[in-house]
């Protein structure tokens, strides 16, 4: 058995599954335990600190839990495995990305005055491994250090994703769900005008939207608490819930995102076997298959290059503002028709369901995953450096 640090202090619910479930002979150990860390829900659109507080409490997580860590958390233990932060400890380390910009705590211009630094820590005989976790994550960290050594040194590991067994309930209405903390910056607008619109022509249609109830513009609030085809509800609803009640009571799963490195939901939507309506953001290709268990559209916000680097036009814009006060005509054109797709056609619903089980059981296997995540680990407690 080895004994993994995972650095940080509260984590998002990505990373809780990976130390929840860890490879055959791992034991993951953590800053404080899974039960006092804040709930995922509440870990979003979180107003950070200011002035003096705001750089005493930074300066904290750098030098004790983020990127030198505090030997007093070393004893009896084998290798760190640090979410996203540089390791400057004389100790094994390997790092998990998103994408390039996590390593300087998506400051784009921290990254650039860093880069060298960065290039030095991940070249060095202490970086066992940098596991990305998708494609385009990679590929974003190859474009932008361009070094044949970090190359070889990362590999893809896809995230967790529960598959717990739900009792799918049928319906001669067509049901869209829409999930995610962020409305405006994950489309929610959008798809609520494309599903008026669709209601124009179509009775039996419904739409469940799960999201930050204070976040949506007061009118348009009401106007959907108001319809009796929309079900409005808060986002504080742990995941078994989620699969047990809406992910098992939908048809579609409708999340047209403007910012998203990878985006665990559409894991979750595809372990229900739904079909999915988004963009081309980032990880969302690897998830959705165009034409096979969804269909994609370009963003209106290109928040990534097309080498998969932070865009710098975009980064530091307040995209959910943006996209509150913005009319995204072509992304309600194309959920409209998209939507209306699975509304005339229900064996399409049907189709694109098998596939979507299909791609998270090929691609995103547990198996695979533990068989990965294992490797990387272990060999690097050997001291053996693994190249992809």
């Amino acid at each position: 058995m080895i004994r993994v640090l995972f650095t940080g202090q509260d984590h998002r619910m990505r990373r809780r599954e990976t130390i929840m479930h860890p490879p055959s002979d791992v034991e993951f150990v953590t800053l404080q335990s899974i039960e006092k860390m804040r709930k995922d829900w509440e870990l979003t659109n979180v107003k950070s600190e200011t002035g003096a507080a705001k750089n005493i409490h930074l300066f904290s997580r750098l030098f004790k839990y983020n990127n030198r860590i505090s030997k007093e958390f070393l004893k009896d233990i084998n290798l760190i495995y640090s979410p996203g932060y540089a390791v400057f400890n004389h100790f094994p380390f390997v790092v998990e990305i998103d994408n390039v910009a996590v390593l300087s705590y998506y400051k784009l211009g921290l990254l650039k005055v860093m880069k060298p630094i960065l290039k030095s820590v991940l070249k060095s005989k202490w970086c066992r491994h940098i596991i990305c976790i998708s494609e385009a994550s990679r590929m974003g960290l190859i474009n932008y250090f361009d070094d044949n050594e970090i190359a070889s040194k990362s590999s893809v590991v896809y995230p967790y994703v529960d598959r717990p067994k739900i009792t799918k309930r049928v319906s001669k209405t067509t049901r869209f769900l829409f999930i995610s903390s962020n409305f405006y910056l994950k489309g929610g607008k959008e798809v609520a005008k494309a599903f008026f619109e669709l209601k124009k022509k179509h009775q039996d249609i419904h739409l469940t939207i799960i999201t930050k109830l204070n976040e949506i513009d007061p009118d348009l609030r009401l106007t959907m608490e108001r319809d009796k085809k929309i079900t409005l509800l808060e986002a504080n609803i742990d995941k078994s819930v989620l699969f047990e009640k809406y992910y098992s009571n939908a048809d579609v799963f409708v999340l047209p995102t403007y910012q998203d490195s990878f985006g665990l939901v559409f894991l979750e939507a595809l372990a229900a076997g739904l079909p999915i309506i988004s963009t081309k953001m980032a990880a969302t290709p690897e998830m959705i298959e165009n034409n096979k268990n969804g269909f994609l559209c370009e963003s209106p916000i290109p928040y990534f290059t097309k080498e998969f680097l932070p865009n710098p036009k975009w980064w530091e814009v307040d995209k959910a503002l943006y996209a509150k006060t913005h009319e995204f005509t072509q992304i309600e054109k194309f959920l409209k028709e998209k939507m209306e797709e699975f509304i005339k056609n229900p064996s399409l619903k049907e189709h694109m369901s098998k596939e979507s089980l299909r791609i998270v059981n090929d691609k995103f296997s547990e198996q695979k995953r533990l068989l990965t995540l294992g490797t990387i680990l272990h060999k690097s407690v050997e001291g053996v450096y693994v190249r992809n």
